[in-house]
This record gives structure tokens, C-alpha cells and sequence, in this order.
């Protein structure tokens, strides 16, 4: 069980990211879920990535939401492994988009491969 200190760390850390680093911080938790095969958790991830998208952006934003049902699909069938492979590979190419984005005295740190240094666990 968390603190309230703890807990309120974690909320500031999530306060002081950009978007960006959000949606790889929702990665995460989504390949925690499946790696536990936590229904409830998983089902939140492709929830909040869902209404992250922004569909004046097109077919980009259609195709996510796509993969993103397919992915519940997925975790609905007691698949996690499947779906976790589809978040993995996002989360590769999110963090190489942002690497990309970014000025190179900007780079991200990484400490995984998928790329972006990201707290464990920042949402209880």
C-alpha cells in the first residue's frame, strides 16, 4: 500500500510530464497489466489511450483506435501476450518519434528498450 507522501510524489511527477511522456507512461502500465494479466488495469490502459486520440489527425487516429480495439479484443480473451506485443511495439515507436522530435540536447535517457526513462510505476 502506497503513502499519501508517496502518492502525491507520483502525482506531481505526472503533473510535471508532457503529453508525450504521458502516453509512454500509459504504455507502460498497459505492458504491466498484461505481464500480470490484470483485466481491470489493461481495460483502463486501452480506455485512456482511446480518449487521448485526437481524430482531427485522420486516419492516423482511426487506425489507433483500431489497434487499440483489437488490443482489448484481445485482453478480453485472455490473450495478454498478444496484447502486450501490440503495446510493446507502440511504445518503441512512440519513444523513437519523440527521440526523433526532439533536439539533441533534448534526447530522452534511456533505460529500456523501448526508449523514454520512465518511473515503474506511477499510478497506483
Amino acid at each position: 500500500m502506497q503513502t499519501p507522501g508517496i502518492r502525491a510524489y507520483r502525482h506531481q511527477q505526472l503533473d510535471a510530464m508532457k503529453p508525450e511522456q504521458l502516453v509512454l507512461v500509459v504504455l507502460e502500465q498497459g505492458i504491466r497489466a498484461c505481464t500480470t494479466r490484470d483485466h481491470r488495469r489493461a481495460r483502463c490502459v486501452f480506455e485512456q489511450l482511446t480518449a487521448a486520440l485526437d481524430f482531427d489527425c485522420g486516419e492516423v487516429s482511426v487506425g489507433l483506435l483500431n489497434l487499440y480495439d483489437w488490443a482489448l479484443q484481445l485482453v478480453r480473451e485472455g490473450r495478454f501476450g498478444e496484447a502486450q506485443n501490440i503495446l510493446e511495439e507502440l511504445r518503441t515507436a512512440w519513444s523513437r518519434a519523440m527521440n526523433e522530435a526532439l533536439k539533441p540536447e533534448e534526447g530522452l535517457q534511456t533505460n529500456h528498450p523501448g526508449g523514454g526513462e520512465l518511473p515503474t510505476d506511477l499510478v497506483g
